[in-house]
């Protein structure tokens, strides 16, 4: 009778624990999918701290040249499989042995230079020039609300003062190391004086790159020009000879993530109509936005790719920071491939993770677990009394 009575007090506890095992499963099961349908709602795109390189085949698209103008070394361009790269040569520190080395793996180097600003943490600036009552006569005055934070200080660049201090620090500071080409930054400046009928803006642009382009050829007669974000200048049949290629940001996406095709979408089909143009003549286009979120990182690439562009999508501080589209969501495997189900799709174009239904192994799931504790000692504590009455 004693035996009779340990055996129920036995199966009445281990089957409360299977059951609970079972229902742990599943409510693991439908917690993993809860969780996953969040991440693939509100996550940010997938962030890669540095140069994006090893095929994944998780990853459905990744940048195709890389933009960075801080702490880049040297290693990681040596072991990246991209081959187009924007950095900025004082920043990098590169020798000219290692810009070398680079140029050896066929990468292009394009070093970073602005035409259209002074900026206060380059070696030609003179601390008094923050002054706008003393400084020169080639900034303009009075200084943007934002220029002491950012260190950029918009100039009248077709004086002559400022172009020479351009090109010297250019032949100083970027072409004795070797590098490929030159990424001209801050063209659009020119748009800032269109209604000075005093200058024809457009054209003294074209000129300074002209010149810069001449003047930096006399040294490296292979040297490369980008022109950035100014995709208009190339209806100007006197520009398109004097660039090799063409740079665009927030083509499809401004303010990370508005989408422009809603919200201008002229914007977009003038910027697209320039760059095509560029294209089919034989140009590079190196298109950049700075989306967030994963449908709309797979957006800019998709779009991007379809037009034949180099890709990228980074932060607006161009820190090194990668985002990529991924193919799916990370599968979570929990043992029975028979009980799998066929993937949902998000609204973006990345899958959702797929999940398959438990039938070996414990899940590690504690929910429910101290009261499920009270209750087998409960049962235990009454057969044990009954067990006492009875012999």
């Amino acid at each position: 009778m004693l035996l009779f009575f340990i055996f129920l007090t036995f199966s009445l506890i281990q089957s409360p624990i299977e059951c609970q095992s079972t229902q742990k499963s599943t409510t693991h099961l439908q917690n993993l999918e809860r969780q996953d349908n969040q991440r693939s709602d509100n996550a940010p795109a997938h962030l890669i701290e540095g140069i994006w390189s090893p095929p994944n085949p998780s990853i459905r698209f990744s940048p195709t040249f890389h933009i960075q103008m801080h702490n880049i070394t040297f290693q990681a361009i040596h072991s990246s499989n991209l081959s187009i790269f924007v950095l900025d040569a004082h920043a990098a520190a590169f020798t000219p042995a290692q810009v070398a080395t680079l140029r050896g793996q066929n990468k292009t180097l394009l070093a970073y230079l602005s035409l259209g600003e002074a900026e206060n943490f380059r070696r030609y600036w003179q601390p008094f020039w923050a002054n706008p009552d003393s400084g020169p006569d080639f900034l303009v005055t009075p200084f943007e609300a934002d220029s002491a934070q950012t260190g950029k200080y918009r100039t009248k660049f077709w004086k002559l003062q400022w172009q020479r201090i351009v090109l010297r620090f250019m032949q100083e500071h970027i072409l004795p190391w070797g590098y490929s080409g030159l990424f001209l930054d801050a063209l659009d400046a020119y748009q800032y004086f269109t209604d000075d009928a005093s200058h024809d803006s457009q054209a003294e642009m074209i000129a300074f790159v002209r010149l810069t382009r001449n003047q930096a050829r006399l040294t490296a007669p292979d040297l490369k020009v980008f022109a950035n974000n100014v995709p208009e200048l190339y209806e100007v049949n006197s520009f398109k000879g004097l660039v090799d290629g063409l740079a665009v940001s927030e083509t499809w996406f401004k303010n990370g993530d508005t989408a422009l095709s809603g919200t201008n979408l002229p914007f977009v089909e003038n910027v697209l109509k320039w760059t095509r143009l560029a294209k089919a003549d034989g140009k590079t286009v190196l298109a950049v936005d700075f989306p967030t979120l994963p449908e709309n990182v797979c957006t800019f690439y998709e779009r991007c790719t379809e037009e034949g562009f180099s890709c990228a999508v980074t932060d607006y501080a161009f820190s090194g920071v990668t985002r990529v589209c991924e193919q799916r969501r990370p599968t979570t495997v929990i043992t029975n491939p028979t009980a799998d189900r066929p993937p949902s799709t998000s609204s973006g174009s990345t899958t959702k993770a797929r999940y398959t239904t438990a039938t070996t192994g414990r899940l590690s799931s504690t929910s429910g677990y101290n009261a499920r504790a009270v209750e087998n000692f409960l049962v235990f504590f009454a057969v044990a009394l009954l067990s006492v009455f009875v012999f």
